[in-house]
């Protein structure tokens, strides 16, 4: 059965590090937690304690060089480290992705999860298998993730999130200068 780190792993090289981007709906994010939707996440006391250690340097390329120094202070805070891993484990993991073998689509649907959201990430992979797109991952989805070819499922999975990416992009195009990323980590 699937495991939580080899797909942490995976998913975690793609939510870099503190960005604050006008254009992200998302907004302040730091490994890809968003202040707006987690604000009561515990790490954030940690950022914010850090970020006003860098505000307080003065620096001749201000801006990009404070961003350097500050994600290079949090991402060796190791106590912030594990609590990234334990948000993502408690928010994201969950117990179905237990109960499916193959690790690569796990590794994907935890990816997607993330990203996209868990619910529509498992209504992407509903309609890669052709079956009724809920959201839920219940007894008839996993049948079909049984008796399905893995690697044709994990391409067809990416093909439909590649569709859904597009379709985000034209119906918001504020967030077209995203697409070829989300696109890449389809």
């Amino acid at each position: 059965m699937a495991e939580f780190e080899p797909a942490f792993k995976a998913m975690i090289k793609h939510e870099g590090g503190y960005a604050n981007d006008p254009h992200d709906h998302g907004g302040e994010t730091y490994r890809g937690i968003s202040r707006k939707n987690w604000r009561g996440w515990d790490g954030w006391p940690d950022i914010d304690r850090i970020k006003s250690d860098v505000e307080c340097l003065i620096l001749n390329d201000e801006f990009n060089s404070k961003l350097k120094i500050l994600n290079s202070k949090l991402n060796s805070n190791a106590d912030l480290q594990g609590r990234v891993k334990t948000f993502y484990k408690r928010n994201f993991w969950m117990p179905v992705m237990d109960e499916i073998a193959d690790q690569a689509l796990v590794n994907w649907l935890f990816d997607k999860g993330v990203n996209m959201g868990v619910r529509q990430a498992f209504k992407v992979l509903q309609r890669a298998l052709y079956v009724d797109e809920d959201g839920v991952i219940g007894p008839q989805t996993k049948a079909h993730i049984k008796q399905s070819d893995p690697v044709e499922l994990l391409a067809a999975c990416r093909f439909e999130a590649k569709r859904f990416y597009t379709n985000l992009a034209l119906r918001d195009p504020s967030q077209s200068r995203f697409l070829n990323g989300w696109l890449a980590r389809a």
